[in-house]
C-alpha cells in the first residue's frame, strides 16, 4: 500500500538489558507515534547514524509490541537485536526498516522459553535475509 517498507525512526535509547542478559542484546527505540506496524517480530533492515557520524547498515530482528513477558507497564516499545554486530550505539539515530513479519506478539511462560524462541526467530530471520 505504500509502495515501499514501513520504517520508524529515533534515537536508540538504553533498556534494562534484559536481552543482554540472555544473549541477543538489543538497541531500544521509544515509540511516540500512533501508527505503528501490527505487533510482533519483523525481519528488519537498520541505518544506524553513529554520534561520530560514521553511517551503517546492518541487519536485525525486531520486536515491536509490549513485552508481555518481562513487562507489565503497557508501553510499547521497538527492540532490535542487529545480527553479528556488537557495538555500543546508545546515542545512535536509527532507521528500522520492516521488511517481513515472522510472528505474533505472544507471552511466554518463563524466561528460558522466550530466550529459546528468539532463538529460533533469529535463525529465521537468517534464513529469509539469505533468500531476499
Amino acid at each position: 500500500m505504500l509502495g515501499r517498507p514501513y520504517a520508524i525512526a529515533g534515537e536508540v535509547v538504553k533498556g534494562r538489558q534484559l536481552g543482554r542478559d540472555i544473549g541477543f542484546p538489543t538497541c531500544n527505540l521509544a515509540l511516540n507515534r500512533r501508527n505503528i506496524p501490527l505487533h510482533g517480530v519483523y525481519v528488519c533492515d537498520t541505518q544506524i547514524s553513529l554520534p561520530d557520524g560514521r553511517q551503517l547498515s546492518v541487519s536485525g530482528i525486531a520486536n515491536i509490541g509490549y513485552r508481555p513477558t518481562v513487562d507489565d507497564s503497557g508501553e510499547a516499545i521497538l527492540e532490535v537485536h542487529l545480527l553479528d554486530f556488537d557495538q555500543d550505539v546508545y546515542g545512535a539515530w536509527m532507521s528500522v526498516i520492516f521488511r517481513h513479519r515472522v510472528r505474533s506478539e505472544q507471552k511466554f511462560s518463563s524466561l528460558d522459553e522466550l530466550t529459546q524462541q528468539i532463538g529460533k526467530d533469529t535463525q529465521q530471520a537468517r534464513a529469509w535475509l539469505a533468500n531476499h
